[in-house]
């Protein structure tokens, strides 16, 4: 029989599996005690959880995590440099309009 999901995510120390499972998780559970142990987990990796969602093209769950307030600067400029590594036009555009809305371009000016 397999183990579940939570099971699974206690006993593996592989790491990007433990990711993998911890944003399935998170996003499916309806428990608030896994809903919170998961979500305290992808706090603590909250870029590699970024770049996951970017490279899967999941604005809907990017969004999500984006909502959490959890979010600096630097996750999100590591999220942007991924999308646009990625071509994942949509949620490109996504991440600059949240960088726009919550820390604006302060280190370039786009005069004409």
């Amino acid at each position: 029989m397999p183990a579940s999901t939570e099971e699974l995510f206690l006993s593996t120390r592989q790491e990007p599996l433990k990711l993998k499972l911890a944003l399935e998780g998170f996003f499916a559970t309806e428990s608030a005690e896994w809903k919170e142990r998961y979500g305290a987990y992808l706090k603590k990796r909250l870029r590699p959880a970024l770049a996951a969602l970017t490279r899967a093209n999941d604005i809907e769950k990017l969004e999500t995590l984006v909502n959490l307030g959890w979010l600096d600067s630097a996750a999100l400029d590591a999220a942007i440099r991924i999308a646009s590594d990625e071509k994942t036009t949509e949620v490109l555009i996504y991440l600059l309009t949240v960088k726009d809305e919550r820390f604006g371009f302060h280190d370039r000016t786009y005069e004409l």
